[in-house]
């Protein structure tokens, strides 16, 4: 794998409920840095990989009302939690501000591309890109790999170490 790993990606805001902003830019690690730049060269986040912790929910994109897996990530940094998405979406809004009709816009061939880039994320950051058998450590409660030799906390042996 390439040291940089570098995807376009849309950062979804909400800021009213029901109303959503999406703000593009590249998800970007390299150098054991990962950041995040919207589409003004605006640096949104930078953070260390230790300091952040990444999942893989399920979106719910404003114009469908249908759960879709497998094309975002979230991350927690330093207590801020950012919403990406990897599919291509546009607002537009039509009239003025008191008598508009606004509408969401996407292309369903964003899916699979979004799809892959969950893919090559999950596996830069170091998550299955399946799902595992995870297990919690009877020595220190932390929980690790299931096939993992030791507890990466507390080093106790997998015999010391029960599923989750």
């Amino acid at each position: 794998m390439d040291d940089r790993l570098a995807t376009p990606a849309y950062q979804v805001n909400s800021f009213i409920i029901g109303q959503h902003r999406i703000e593009p830019g590249e998800l970007c690690l390299e150098d054991g840095l990962i950041a995040f730049t919207s589409e003004g060269d605006r640096l949104v986040f930078r953070a260390p990989l230790p300091e952040v912790r990444a999942s893989f929910p399920k979106v719910i994109f404003p114009a469908i009302p249908i759960p879709f897996f497998g094309v975002a990530i979230k991350l927690t940094i330093r207590g801020s939690t950012y919403l990406l998405s990897f599919v291509r979406v546009r607002y537009e809004r039509e009239g003025s501000w008191s008598n508009s009709r606004s509408s969401w816009f996407f292309s369903w061939e964003d899916f699979e591309p979004a799809r892959a880039a969950v893919r090559q994320w999950r596996a830069a950051l170091g998550q299955p890109t399946t799902v595992t058998l995870r297990k919690r450590c009877l020595e220190c409660g932390a929980e690790t790999a299931a096939a993992a030799q030791v507890c990466v906390q507390c080093g106790a042996p997998v015999a010391q170490q029960r599923p989750t």
